[in-house]
C-alpha cells in the first residue's frame, strides 16, 4: 500500500511541475504562441528562469496528509474489520460451545432417562421373577400339604413298642400326638400288644402331623391309618396312650390334636399297675472311728528322753502325738502317721 500511495504522490509532483513550466513559458514570450515563423538570427533568446519550487510544497504536503489520511482509514477498517471478524469469530466459539453444552446435555439427560429405564426394567424383571419363585413355592408348598394330606402307604413289618412301628420303605415311625409307657413301665406289654393287632403286617397311610415331621431321634413322625381307622386315637380311646408331644407341653401343633386331647380326657386308663414297693431300710451308719487319746505312762513321771522309742516304751513311755506332746519330736516317726512310739 505504502508503494501505491508514493507512486501517486511521484504523478502529483510531475504534473505540478509539468504545469508550472508551461505558466512560465507563456509569461515570459507571449509570442512563442503565433504562428508566425521567427527567423533564427533575429529571435531573441529569453533568459532562462529558474524553475520555483516554493509552490510545490503545500501540494505534497496535502498529498502526504490526505495519503496518511487515507492509510489511517484504511487502517481503521482494517482493524474495524479484524475485530469483527474476531467478534464472529467469538460469536461462532460461542456458539459451537453453547451447541456442543447442549447437546452434552442432552446426551447426559439421555443416558440417565436410558439408565432410569435400565434400572425401572431391571427392579420389574426382578420383582416378576420373584413373584414367579414366591408363586413356584407357594404351588410346591401346597402340593407338598396335599401329598402330605394324601398320605404314603407303606407296610407295617414291625412293632417297636406301643407308639412306634417300622414300615416297608425302612421308615421308623413315631406315632402323632400320643404317648405310652415305655419298657419296664406299667402298661408297657398291653400298648406294644394292641399295636400288634391294629398294625402288624397292615398296609397303612402315613399322614403328616403338622410342621414338626421327624424327631430327635431321626423317626418320622406321621400318623397311622389302617383301614380308615386313626391307630393313635384308638389307643388313646383305650385307655392305652396318652395325648402329648403337642402345642400344651411345647411341641409343634398337629391337625388332630384336639381330638386326641378331648379322648383323653374321656378315656380312663385300662391297665392297672400295682402300687410301688416301699422303699428299703436305710443301712445303719458305719461306727466313727474314735480319735486317739494317749495314755499316761505307766510308770508316771516324766519320760527322761531314751534313746530309743523301744527303750522309752519298755520304760512304759508313749505314745507321743505330733501337736500334742512335746516328747513327740525326740524320736523318729518311721511311717510319718503323726504318732511316735506306739505301744
Amino acid at each position: 500500500m505504502l508503494i501505491a500511495v508514493a507512486s501517486f504522490i511521484g504523478g502529483l509532483v510531475l504534473l505540478t511541475v509539468s504545469v508550472v513550466a508551461m505558466v512560465g513559458v507563456e509569461e515570459s514570450d507571449p509570442a512563442a504562441v503565433s504562428s508566425a515563423p521567427v527567423p533564427a538570427a533575429t529571435r531573441e533568446v529569453p533568459a532562462e528562469e529558474p524553475v520555483p519550487t516554493t509552490p510545490e510544497e503545500p501540494a505534497d504536503d496535502e498529498a502526504a496528509d490526505q495519503a496518511a489520511e487515507r492509510e489511517a482509514a484504511d487502517a481503521r477498517r482494517a482493524e474495524r474489520a479484524e475485530a469483527r471478524a474476531e467478534e464472529g469469530k467469538r460469536i461462532a466459539a460461542e456458539k459451537r460451545a453453547a451447541q456442543e453444552e447442549a447437546a452434552q446435555e442432552a446426551a447426559e439427560k439421555k443416558a440417565a432417562e436410558e439408565k432410569k429405564a435400565a434400572e425401572e426394567a431391571a427392579e420389574k424383571k426382578s420383582a416378576e421373577e420373584a413373584a414367579e419363585k414366591e408363586a413356584a413355592e407357594e404351588a410346591e408348598k401346597k402340593a407338598a400339604e396335599e401329598k402330605a394330606a394324601a398320605g404314603e402307604l407303606a407296610t407295617v413289618v414291625a412293632i417297636v413298642d406301643g407308639d412306634t412301628v417300622d414300615v416297608s420303605t425302612g421308615a421308623r415311625i413315631r406315632i402323632a400326638g400320643i404317648d405310652t409307657p415305655e419298657r419296664g413301665e406299667c402298661g408297657y406289654e398291653e400298648a406294644g400288644a394292641r399295636m400288634m393287632e391294629l398294625a402288624r403286617d397292615r398296609e397303612a397311610v402315613l399322614v403328616k402331623a403338622g410342621a414338626d415331621s421327624i424327631d430327635r431321634y431321626g423317626r418320622l413322625i406321621r400318623y397311622l391309618d389302617v383301614d380308615g381307622r386313626d391307630v393313635g386315637l384308638t389307643l388313646i380311646q383305650e385307655g392305652l396312650a396318652i395325648a402329648r408331644y403337642d402345642s400344651r407341653d411345647g411341641y409343634g401343633w398337629h391337625h388332630r390334636e384336639a381330638e386326641y386331647v378331648a379322648a383323653d380326657a374321656a378315656s380312663p386308663q385300662a391297665y392297672s399297675c400295682p402300687a410301688p414297693a416301699a422303699p428299703p431300710p436305710a443301712p445303719e451308719p458305719a461306727p466313727q472311728p474314735q480319735p486317739f487319746v494317749p495314755q499316761p505312762p505307766a510308770g508316771g513321771g516324766t519320760d527322761p528322753q531314751f534313746g530309743t522309742c523301744k527303750e522309752a516304751i519298755a520304760n512304759g513311755y508313749g505314745p507321743y502325738v505330733v501337736g500334742v506332746d512335746p516328747e513327740y519330736h525326740w524320736y523318729r516317726d518311721a511311717d510319718s502317721d503323726g504318732i511316735v512310739c506306739e505301744r
